[in-house]
């Protein structure tokens, strides 16, 4: 629990704390302003984030933080990972300068890379290299299969796909009870309509 009443901000500790980097999804336009506006640690945590992009790419994460909604291209993968990698080490910076520090951090999917990147394993500029590279893969493999979410266990999904491992496989595994599978198109159509029909 952070008090942010008092000049020197504390925190009261009773549990470990975890920082949780999400993946691609929730971003929108807008993200992060105010703070970059409002938050010196915050913003200082983005410039050092657009210098290592602007090293490695032809885009700026600071233009897109003032460019209009209209404009915005949040939603295209190169520029929402890089965008959302940036707003995870700003928001770590400024918890910390709150007084909240992790004992543990864990990422999922391109928050992976920011829990990487937070942790020391990799610097901002590699950490970049790698979100770059990831999202040009992506965006050249975009519309050449599908995903369907399906309320299953790894167990169930390697069952459901059998006979069909050369063009289906279980993608994600996010929890207990909860799988991607991932496929050429057709494939994962028939699929699709035969686990609706079966609930």
């Amino acid at each position: 629990r952070v008090n942010a009443s008092s000049s020197s901000r504390t925190v009261n500790r009773s549990k470990q704390i975890a920082f949780v980097f999400g993946g691609q999804g929730p971003e929108w336009w807008g993200m992060g302003r105010e703070l970059l506006e409002r938050e010196p640690v915050f913003a200082a945590r983005i410039r050092e984030c657009d210098d290592a992009l602007r090293r490695i790419s032809r885009w700026s994460i600071l233009d897109q933080f003032s460019i209009t909604e209209v404009k915005s291209q949040i939603k295209r993968v190169d520029i929402a990972q890089a965008m959302l990698l940036a707003v995870h080490l700003g928001l770590a910076a400024l918890w910390e300068e709150w007084g909240v520090v992790p004992d543990a951090v864990v990422g999922h999917a391109a928050g992976e890379l920011s829990a990487a990147c937070y942790a020391g394993a990799l610097t901002v500029e590699d950490a970049m290299r790698v979100i770059v590279a990831r999202a040009a893969v992506m965006r050249r493999l975009a519309g050449a299969g599908l995903m369907v979410a399906v309320k299953a266990n790894a167990e169930t999904g390697a069952e459901l796909i059998r006979g069909f491992e050369d063009c289906i496989a279980v993608g994600v595994v996010n929890g207990p009870q909860s799988i991607v599978l991932s496929g050429e198109g057709d494939a994962m159509i028939g699929l699709a309509h035969q686990l609706a029909s079966q609930g």
